[in-house]
């Protein structure tokens, strides 16, 4: 019977050494995580956030980044970051074998707009979408529990049958009520060349939006903050966005009127 090479042999336990080692030390950080886990989930993080279209509560990461890094100091692990124009990645690592594990999720870079002008809204823009797309890889990484996305999608579609049914209720009622919605002022636009009616479902719709955007980026929803981003929901339709800016207008006017009563 012959015998293997004794320097064949060699590097086969070498190899084999090496892959003991990496799975060793893959189970070690996998391990970590886990334990990180149970420990943020014993701190019970209050959540900051709130999504006032569909009435919701949620995490932000300055509610979770610092009891994070508490517990991952305190586990021995790091974490960085990394974006190109299809994902983002979270990778945490041990600081002991330096093994990293990656998390994904898919992200949809803003393009640069045609005029090349308002750099600051593109930057603005690219700033929103890494910043929530960091909150959703924390998320997932570390299990991070948060109302089910499906009850919330469903909740959102039937308060708006509920604000369409509202608005046809509202066309049969006399002039005696009342408290009026801004979208109720606005009138049916139609244009000479292209027929189009401007309801006030639609303005309702991109306004809701809207503030969603801005709540996610932390910003205050005003008339200012919101009229690039009503601009492009409006997929360049002028007399819809104009409609739109109008009611957000009222709608403000009409809050601190109610202030100004109190």
């Amino acid at each position: 019977m012959e015998t293997e090479p004794i320097q064949e042999t060699i590097e086969k336990n070498k190899i084999r050494d090496i892959a003991t080692t990496f799975k060793k030390e893959k189970l070690q950080l996998l391990n970590k995580v886990t334990r990180a886990k149970r420990m943020l989930r014993k701190r019970n993080i209050k959540q900051s956030g709130f999504n006032g279209h569909g009435r919701y509560h949620y995490f932000e990461l300055k509610d979770i980044i610092p009891h994070i890094e508490e517990v991952f100091d305190e586990l021995g692990l790091g974490s960085y970051y990394d974006f190109n124009d299809d994902y983002a990645m979270l990778y945490i690592y041990d600081q002991e074998t330096m093994y990293e594990h990656t998390w994904y999720t898919p992200i949809k870079t803003p393009s640069m707009p045609e005029n090349k002008v308002d750099t600051g809204v593109h930057m603005k823009a690219i700033q929103s979408t890494q910043t929530y797309a960091r909150r959703a890889l924390w998320l997932q990484a570390l299990d991070i529990l948060e109302p089910n996305v499906i009850e919330m999608d469903n909740s959102s579609e039937k308060k708006k049958e509920s604000v369409a049914q509202k608005g046809k209720v509202a066309q049969n009622t006399t002039k005696k009520k009342k408290h009026v919605r801004a979208d109720q002022l606005i009138k049916p636009i139609k244009k000479e060349t292209e027929p189009q009616e401007i309801t006030p479902d639609m303005v309702e719709d991109i306004l809701n939006r809207t503030e969603e955007i801005l709540i996610d980026a932390d910003k205050p929803f005003t008339v200012e903050n919101a009229t690039w981003n009503i601009n492009r929901l409006a997929h360049g339709n002028k007399q819809l966005a104009s409609a739109c800016i109008e009611a957000l207008k009222f709608r403000t006017a009409k809050k601190e009127g109610n202030k100004d009563d109190k």
